[in-house]
């Protein structure tokens, strides 16, 4: 099974929540919700967008389907002649 419409929930799941992330952080910055903690407020949108990253990525691999992005992955490391492992590192 090659990448059904079953995948396009997962991106949109990480589009519709990195919007979300990002919208909240605006206000949050804009309206002073929290004045002079610049810092945390990148801190905490940063682990939110790895967050939903990892849940994204242990729902895809829990489908056991196989998904052209692999495919893209290991065909961008025989262009590049290098190993998996050196193109995930770089990633």
């Amino acid at each position: 099974m090659i990448c059904t419409s079953f995948d396009n929930r997962y991106i949109l799941i990480l589009i519709g929540s990195h919007f979300v992330i990002d919208i909240i952080k605006y206000f949050v910055i804009k309206m002073h919700i929290i004045e002079k903690k610049e810092n945390y407020i990148f801190l905490i949108d940063q682990i939110l967008h790895v967050a939903i990253l990892m849940v994204v990525s242990y729902l895809a691999i829990k489908s056991n389907g196989v998904y052209r992005y692999n495919l893209l992955i290991l065909d961008i490391s025989n262009i590049m002649n290098i190993s998996i492992s050196m193109t995930l590192s770089i990633i």
